[in-house]
This record gives C-alpha cells, structure tokens and sequence, in this order.
C-alpha cells in the first residue's frame, strides 16, 4: 500500500520517529515559549526534522513536520489554543518550516539499494 508515494512498511519505525519529532515540538515549545526570539523556532526545528528522517524515514518527517506546525500554532504564538496566528512573521515561519520539512523528508531520506530514485 503506498501513501503518497510513499510506501507503508509493515515495521512501526516510521511512528516512533513522527512520535520523536512531535515529543520534540512539545518540549522546545514548553522551555522556548515565554523567550524572546521564540519567532525563530520553527526555523530551527527543522534541523530536528531533517534528523528524523534520516533515521526514521520520510514518513517520519512529514508526519514530525505536520505535527510540529499543529503544536507551535496552537501553543507557541498567540493567541494560545487557536489555529490563527496573528504574527505575519511568526506565521511566515510556521509556513517556511512545515514546506521545508517536507522538502528536507523526501530530499534526506535514506534510500533502500532496491529502490533507486527514477
């Protein structure tokens, strides 16, 4: 079964990689959420969601940049609990990271030597 060219692997490796990279989300939110430069964040997570998929795959980072961008909409800018983010430069930043992370995912990935790029 293939999910959006990607194909769904019987292991559960791709979950615990989403689960990192949304674990990851959560705490830099919780310890980076009341500093100044808190705009940025979503800009340096990405390096975060380029790890993830090398290890974990990129259905791991997709998924880890999906969940990343629910957590700092909803957490980390204001208005808190909202999916509005009234920040033109904090919501440019939420865009830029989740284009980015899914970019990075599919870019980073490793490969399978049976499976070569077409």
């Amino acid at each position: 079964m293939r999910i959006v060219g990607i194909a769904w692997r019987g292991s559960s490796r791709w979950l615990i990689g989403a689960l990192v990279c949304t674990a990851a989300a959560g705490v830099m939110t919780a310890i980076f959420g009341d500093r100044a430069g808190r705009e940025n964040l979503p800009l340096v997570f990405l390096s975060v969601i380029t790890l993830v998929a090398l290890y974990f795959g990129a259905l791991a980072g997709v998924l880890g940049s999906i969940s990343a961008a629910v957590i700092f909409t909803l957490f980390l800018f204001p208005p808190i609990w909202s999916p509005l983010v009234h920040d033109l430069g904090e919501r440019s930043n939420v865009g830029w990271m989740l284009l980015g992370g899914i970019a990075i995912s599919y870019l980073f990935a490793p490969r399978s030597p049976s499976n070569p790029p077409s």
